[in-house]
């Protein structure tokens, strides 16, 4: 059973990340800088964080807290947390003259740029309805304009409002209740319009409203809507001109591009062959600066968005950097200034042997990136590593970061310059067999893409997560890393996944981590061996101990496919599927 540890795990073992170096000589890529020097005009950037008291008790037991940034005025930095402390419970609790807003957290921060300490804090449950729940911000001319959906306890009627605060006072100036519903979770400055973003729900379907108020404060809406199918959310504002913006829409039917007419409202459908330069990344993570430049972050970096010419051009990569890039790659952009990038987002910690994540406790962060007067790596070679969509995780970016440091001649940098021209278009899959083509297409396409720069001399140096692309597994394209491990002590290393990592006695891809699938339970419930189940103690187990709740909620089907693809050696022979084994 090459391909199966069931004797040890008991579970489908999963290759969840492998690292790969190119076998052919390298020219320098036409798309990337493996092989090239790092000159003294190549951007470097210092990262500075910006811890801040957020105004709410830390030591008070909490059922949820959540912090975002609002924006900046000069030098503040105005942040918003929202949530619950946990409340009381049990037959003592006088519920006719409980006071929720005792348990309520809504603070707005002010945050000092320059020296990090918090200036202010404005306690919101002081000042308005216990029903009202901040969304968004928008600050001009020094006042700060909070949006705010509403809930009337009578007619569970959803109110929009709006209250004008002034950040020296904590004062509220003015409260507007907006007609229509929702208040926009999101608002964005084009030249002299607002162009507001809010989520509407009903029992049939969801659908988006643009709202735009023009420089004297007339409004218009417009709603988005397709039929009876669902429109999620708007990732974005794109603006085209001074009065005419582009909005990608997240829908049934995938993404539908829309242009708007800021002086009429008239709303109109764009053909989407328009805006086929513009990646996925750029249509998320989206920043609108207030000179009207759109910025987006991916796992790679930063880049700008240049709507006239079609182009979109990095204007940081997050090698430029000695910070853990995997923590950069789960910030959003809250500002951008010629010389520095502001980022703020939350970090959710892992739980220990799980893929779930403790949501209640979220680690805010506020972070500036200021471009130094040169770089440090000067004259070092770099060497390109490709990461599918840039991404690396907390290890292998601490470990990148403490290569880069320590070694005089080399450097890496990971970039994720490839992309598939395949068609994987989530919204046309109706079925397991199509999404199964949609993959292949899309791993052939990259396949042939990686292969012939590989060939050509202009690939990456290394990669990350390639082992799908099957074509690379040879020595064409592939370097054999197995004089890299043969020595490695089985105590302290899981050979035996390296081992079946081979491919023909080569390894083209080396594991650096793995996942293993399976049921973590007490070894006492888990049948005679302690380390898995047949089927009939799991059916056992499933009744008694889980009282008929199926944790293998996969189905038969799906269930027989995943241990039939782990045990395709055992289960294949001669090219006809064979169960006459005892493994069956």
């Amino acid at each position: 059973m090459k391909r199966f540890l069931i004797k040890a795990a008991s579970a489908a073992l999963v290759l969840s990340m492998v690292f790969s170096i190119a076998a052919c000589s390298k020219k320098g890529g036409k798309g990337g800088h493996g092989g090239k020097k790092i000159t003294a005009d190549t951007p470097w950037f210092n990262g500075e964080t910006i811890n801040a008291e957020l105004g709410y008790d830390k030591e008070r037991e909490k059922d949820y807290v959540y912090s975002q940034i609002l924006g900046t005025l000069d030098d503040k930095i105005f942040v918003l947390t929202s949530g619950n402390y946990k409340m009381p419970t049990g037959p003592n609790v006088d519920w006719e003259n409980f006071n929720y807003k005792d348990y309520q957290i809504s603070v707005v921060s002010v945050i000092d740029r320059v020296t990090h300490e918090t200036v202010n804090s404005i306690d919101l449950t002081k000042t308005i309805g216990v029903n009202d729940y901040v969304n968004s911000a928008y600050i001009e001319n020094g006042i700060v304009t909070l949006t705010a959906d509403s809930y009337d306890e009578t007619t569970y009627e959803q109110i929009g409002k709006e209250f004008d605060l002034d950040p020296e006072t904590g004062n509220i100036l003015e409260t507007r209740t907006l007609k229509g519903g929702a208040a926009p979770s999101s608002m964005y400055n084009v030249g002299d319009y607002k162009v507001g973003v809010a989520y509407n729900w009903n029992e049939d379907h969801s659908y988006m409203t643009l709202v735009i108020r023009d420089p004297d404060g007339n409004e218009k809406k417009a709603d988005v809507k397709e039929g009876n199918k669902d429109v999620y959310g708007i990732s974005g504002i794109f603006p085209i001109s001074e009065d005419r913006v582009m909005f990608p829409a997240d829908t049934d039917n995938g993404t539908t591009y829309y242009e708007i007419d800021l002086k009429t409202g008239e709303l109109t459908k764009a053909d989407s062959n328009e805006y086929s330069w513009l990646t996925t990344f750029s249509l998320y993570n989206t920043f609108l600066a207030s000179d009207g430049s759109i910025y987006s972050s991916s796992p790679a970096g930063i880049s700008k968005v240049d709507m006239k010419n079609k182009s979109v051009d990095e204007v940081f990569n997050y090698s430029w950097c000695g910070i853990d890039r995997s923590t950069l790659t789960n910030l959003q952009i809250a500002d951008v200034k010629e010389d520095s990038f502001l980022l703020s987002g939350e970090i959710y910690n892992s739980l220990p042997y799980s893929d779930n994540y403790d949501w209640n406790n979220a680690e805010f962060i506020l972070f500036e990136l200021k471009k130094a007067d040169k770089n440090p790596h000067v004259g070092k070679t770099i060497l390109e590593l490709y990461a599918s969509y840039g991404y690396t995780d907390e290890t292998v970016s601490k470990t990148i970061s403490k290569f880069n440091d320590t070694n005089g001649k080399y450097f890496i940098e990971v970039t994720d310059r490839y992309r598939s021209d395949a068609d994987y278009d989530y919204s046309n899959i109706n079925s397991d067999d199509e999404l199964n083509n949609a993959q292949n297409d899309y791993m052939a396409d990259m396949s042939n893409k990686l292969a012939m720069d590989i060939l050509n001399g202009e690939g990456p140096d290394m990669f990350m997560d390639v082992s799908y692309f099957g074509q690379l597994n040879s020595v064409n394209y592939l370097a054999d890393l197995t004089p890299l491990v043969s020595d490695l002590d089985s105590s302290r290393y899981f050979t035996n996944v390296i081992e079946l990592s081979k491919i023909d006695g080569k390894l083209f891809n080396l594991p650096i981590s793995f996942t293993v699938d399976g049921i973590q339970t007490d070894a006492k419930y888990a049948g005679k061996s302690g380390k898995g189940f047949t089927t009939d103690e799991y059916e056992a187990f499933l009744k008694d101990t889980l009282n008929g709740e199926d944790i293998i909620t996969t189905g038969q089907a799906h269930y027989f496919v995943t241990l039939f693809n782990g045990m395709n050696d055992v289960f294949i022979k001669k090219g006809k599927a064979d169960f006459s084994g005892p493994e069956f």
